[in-house]
């Protein structure tokens, strides 16, 4: 109990420190319009800020030294605030002059003090050590959470500066007939507010890009998509393939026979999820076979055969026919058809 006690004691010590040392800030960059001149000159002031600063901070620290001299760093429990009676976290007790030189926050306290060498009882319960708080300026360490901040801001425009756009893959092969695909790329957090991203195709008959950086596959072929930010002017490269629909996606029967009033599968060899909106059915007489659906979930093709007889089932992939499956339709058979009839009347 008396460990967590000391531990919680701790805990308030050090919060009151940060809360009397200063605030902190948040990493801030020039709001936008932000060039590589601009980028560039901000470093340059900020590092001759930087420069400046450090050498307050050397003579304040000097000054502070000179102050701290033969005093003793004391924090803890504040028992009395008149007298100011102080106990530290180890359980030893001060009887503290001119409080004014000392910081106080709600119920804990903090300082420098100068023992006297002797000791006053309080309360009857406490024996103090006699000691006169000294003022010392923490002047230094609000300079250095400046010089903290601006080392930071540093770091900030050097990164937009050297920062590119990551893509996941050096190349990327698509299907012709895509629109508005959004390339996946990374950027910091920091480069995807503040740079701006051109993009460029190195054949737009093959792939174009918007300004967005979305794409579109228009013919079978190979193009390079470049990014460019707009702050260190750093390119990276991509190069797509575009193949045929044909090719990405493959039909595994080629024909089959089935017989009427039966219900046909045809599956694809490849993954078409990602293809279905692009994939149309059509059916070269409705009387043979009918009722074409395409279910992407499955990777096939369900369909109904009516009556005998022969039909091509054409599968067009971004409107133009991709593969054309011949399905050949028998009568049903006459035993088949004597079960069914059994089979109503059981």
């Amino acid at each position: 109990m008396k460990k967590k006690k000391s531990l919680l004691m701790l805990l308030i010590i050090v919060l009151s420190l940060t809360f009397i040392g200063g605030e902190v800030r948040p990493v801030t960059v020039q709001a936008s319009g932000i060039t590589t001149k601009s980028a560039r000159a901000k470093i340059k002031s900020l590092k001759s800020e930087i420069k400046k600063l450090t050498k307050k901070y050397n003579s304040q620290v000097a000054k502070e030294n000179k102050q701290k001299a033969g005093t003793k760093a004391i924090a803890g429990t504040i028992i009395s605030r008149n007298p100011l009676i102080v106990q530290d976290y180890f359980g030893s007790c001060y009887w503290i002059n001119k409080p004014e030189n000392f910081s106080m926050f709600i119920t804990v306290g903090s300082g420098y003090v100068k023992l006297n060498g002797t000791y006053r009882e309080y309360n009857g319960r406490y024996t103090c050590a006699v000691c006169t708080a000294v003022k010392v300026s923490n002047a230094s360490a609000k300079t250095k959470s400046k010089i903290d901040e601006k080392q930071k801001e540093v770091q900030a425009y050097n990164s937009l500066l050297q920062d590119k756009v990551t893509f996941h893959e050096e190349s990327i092969s698509y299907v012709e007939g895509l629109k508005n695909i959004e390339i996946e790329y990374y950027m910091s957090t920091l480069s995807m507010k503040y740079n701006k991203v051109s993009w460029k195709s190195s054949d737009p008959d093959i792939v174009s890009v918007t300004s967005k950086g979305k794409i579109t596959t228009k013919k079978p072929g190979t193009a390079t998509i470049t990014a460019q930010t707009s702050i260190g002017k750093k390119k990276s490269k991509l190069k797509i393939c575009v193949l045929p629909a044909s090719e990405v996606i493959e039909i595994g029967n080629g024909s089959f026979t089935l017989e009427e009033k039966d219900t046909g599968y045809i599956r694809f060899s490849s993954d078409i999820y990602e293809f279905k909106d692009m994939i149309t059915l059509e059916s070269t007489d409705p009387s043979v076979i009918d009722s074409c659906e395409l279910y992407s979930e499955d990777n096939e093709i369900t369909f109904i055969s009516r009556s005998a007889g022969v039909a091509d089932l054409n599968i067009y992939i971004n409107g133009r026919l991709a593969k054309s499956v011949t399905i050949t339709v028998t009568p049903q058979n006459q035993d088949d058809t004597e079960d069914e009839y059994d089979d109503d009347w059981a």
